[in-house]
């Protein structure tokens, strides 16, 4: 028994566009065996309304097709075709030559970014040789002055057959020159399709533009984000295991009904896409363009199989002439599931016209002001960053100076497979435009410069606030600087390396914060004094000013500065200690424990020769840092406890 090989199914998609009754259809019949025009209404008039998709075994394997309507009423599912096409085939019949819809599906093709075309000169059965001649001159005139030039034109007759073979052949040349589609990104199916099949349930189909979808994955349907099973796919109405990018696919869904559906919605990976209302995006006039594009014009926004209205506002110009490229924030009236690097086309409904192609940039972004040269550097830069997936997720990084996402966040904001951001973190790394901190957080280099340079300004508006503070602690500076706190101790070691900042005990000081006033390290120098000598028994703050007979403010205000560079503890409300009787109490706290085991309360007072009125607050702070651990009326060491070293002598205390 001999057995036949499968075809083997490659996921690229050749689409067919054209004027109205140039063939397009019979064409494809031709090519595939299939007729696309399924519906009735399609029967009746002759003409294709829904998109048609159809196998062609060519000699590299199955590759898809989808025909495209050609009136010009059905431009807008013409752009649904087109945004998910790697080669376009122009079918222009002999008789005819260059028509408008010619022309508009040729711009839409350019302005969607499809690289390959083919032109396919039909109906030469019904012209003769200098007819047919004068319109192979005119098609390549016309494609001189676009990205087309040069593109290989095949006569054939759709009716006849004549010329399908070199067609074949040269489509089969097209295909090897494409760049496969990966498969491993997250799936994503823009719905051009919803109906129910009897014993079956819920269909949608579409072409797959990212990703793989298999049989018992779960998808989620945007917008809404409800949730569906996928009991079957087909690929090209052949069931298969599993459908990619590229391919027109059918889901079968469960758990959901079609009236829950709409054309446009998307099917996708769960938790991976939301929905936008507002968008950045590089734009680029329509070569056709009759009339300038104007600021704040409203448009039609077609992305995927979605159509949406909404406005343009251009952030470098006031108006967009034809063939101009320009950046724009697009507001539409209501969220779809578009996301970075999507092909669009904008469009006039009346009269219906194209205006122009686009590429999204940014999803959600900033209102950006108009005519500002670093917007549109910056524009500029991430444009050129999302060719690729090392730059899709260091534009993402470098959106927020202080973001620092894990993997798993940039795959989830880029829309990129794990594996994917592993590998672009791993280029990026390599070319050292990104660091990772302790926690293995993520930060790009030129976003991390961006947040030291923030954080000191920061600090050193903190000091212009409070003058006669010397420093603040982490704690502090997170409370300013919230969305920092993950990477907050990172960015003040990077400044103190830079000597930008001053570190002292627990606190940062500024390196450009004015110097502290003589007279204010003097006072805060008599004060320490005074806590040092009176070891366990200190004054309060008010005894204090007494004492030295300075103002309680001032008093008050050399403690903090003595606290916040580590020199004084302090324990309460009115409760300072010198750091060297504290470190001295904790030593000796540690090694009566060791010696003789847990140690009552009341006996610490003894220990230290003082009152109940400092070794509670003491013990209280033992507690809080680590080297104790209170149960009942008894203290065990803690883990800093246990750390530590055996107790000994200070150099500069008696006992």
């Amino acid at each position: 028994m001999v057995r036949f090989r499968a075809p083997t199914t490659l996921n690229v998609m050749i689409g067919v566009a054209g004027h109205i009754d140039h063939g397009k259809t019979e064409l494809v019949k031709m090519l595939t065996g299939c007729d696309t025009d399924r519906l009735k209404e399609e029967k009746e008039r002759g003409m294709s309304i829904e998109l048609g998709y159809a196998p062609c075994r060519l000699a590299a394997g199955r590759v898809g097709i989808v025909d495209v309507p050609g009136h010009e009423r059905f431009v807008r599912k013409m752009v649904a075709g087109a945004t998910g096409i790697d080669i376009a085939l122009l079918v222009v019949a002999a008789d005819d030559g260059i028509m408008p819809q010619t022309r508009e599906h040729l711009d839409i093709v350019e302005l969607l970014g499809v690289r390959h075309l083919l032109v396919a000169l039909n109906k030469i059965d019904l012209v003769t040789p200098e007819r047919m001649e004068e319109a192979r001159r005119g098609i390549l005139y016309f494609l001189a002055s676009t990205a087309y030039a040069g593109a290989s034109l095949t006569p054939v007759s759709a009716m006849t057959g004549e010329g399908l073979d070199t067609l074949r052949g040269r489509l089969a040349e097209a295909v090897e020159k494409v760049e496969r589609r990966k498969t491993g990104g997250v799936f994503r199916l823009p719905i051009d399709r919803i109906f129910s099949s009897p014993g079956h349930g819920t269909v949608v189909t579409g072409i797959a533009v990212s990703g793989s979808v298999k049989t018992g994955d779960f998808v989620e349907i945007q917008p809404g984000g409800k949730k569906a099973r996928v009991r079957a796919v087909q690929v090209y109405l052949s069931d298969s295991a599993e459908g990619t990018a590229g391919q027109c696919v059918a889901l079968n869904l469960g758990g959901i009904h079609p009236d829950e559906l709409e054309r446009g919605f998307v099917a996708a990976e769960p938790g991976r896409f939301g929905c936008h209302a507002e968008f950045t995006a590089h734009l680029r006039a329509s070569r056709f363009l009759e009339k300038p594009l104007p600021n704040s014009a409203r448009v039609r926004f077609h992305a995927g199989t979605s159509e949406t209205p909404g406005r343009v506002r251009l952030l470098d110009r006031d108006e967009l002439k034809s063939g101009e490229e320009a950046f724009a924030q697009l507001g539409l009236d209501r969220p779809v599931c578009a996301f970075l690097r999507d092909p669009f086309i904008l469009r006039l409904e009346s009269p219906a016209a194209t205006l122009a192609g686009g590429m999204i940039l940014e999803c959600r972004p900033p209102r950006y002001k108009r005519k500002n040269e670093s917007v549109r550097l910056r524009l500029e830069e991430r444009r050129h960053a999302l060719d690729s997936n090392p730059g899709l997720v260091l534009s993402r990084l470098e959106e927020n100076p202080f973001a620092c996402p894990a993997e798993e966040d940039l795959a989830q904001a880029t829309g990129l497979q794990l594996e994917e951001v592993k590998q672009a973190l791993e280029e990026l790394e390599a070319d050292r435009k990104i660091i990772r901190s302790k926690s293995q957080s993520i930060l790009s280099r030129r976003a991390f410069a961006q947040a030291c340079g923030r954080m000191d300004g920061m600090l050193l508006e903190l000091h212009q606030r409070d003058p006669r503070r010397f420093g603040f602690t982490t704690v502090e500076i997170g409370q300013e600087v919230p969305e920092a706190r993950p990477v907050l101790e990172l960015i003040l070691e990077n400044l103190v390396n830079e000597k930008r900042v001053i570190h002292s005990g627990t606190i940062y000081r500024s390196a450009q914060a004015p110097g502290v006033d003589p007279r204010f390290m003097r006072l805060a120098g008599r004060v320490e004094e005074i806590l040092n000598r009176e070891r366990f028994q200190t004054s309060s703050p008010r005894e204090l000013s007494e004492t030295v007979k300075q103002p309680l403010p001032a008093v008050e205000a050399a403690l903090r500065f003595l606290v916040e560079t580590g020199r004084i503890v302090r324990l309460a409300e009115s409760v300072y200690l010198h750091e060297e009787h504290v470190r001295w109490a904790r030593e000796e706290l540690v090694a009566a424990i060791r010696r003789d085991g847990p140690l009552a309360t009341h006996l610490f007072k003894n220990l230290i020769h003082s009152s109940r009125k400092y070794a509670i607050p003491l013990l209280d702070y033992f507690d809080e840092t680590g080297v104790t651990r209170r149960e009942g009326g008894f203290r065990h060491l803690g883990d800093q406890g246990e750390k530590a070293p055996a107790g000994g002598d200070s150099p500069r205390t008696n006992r």
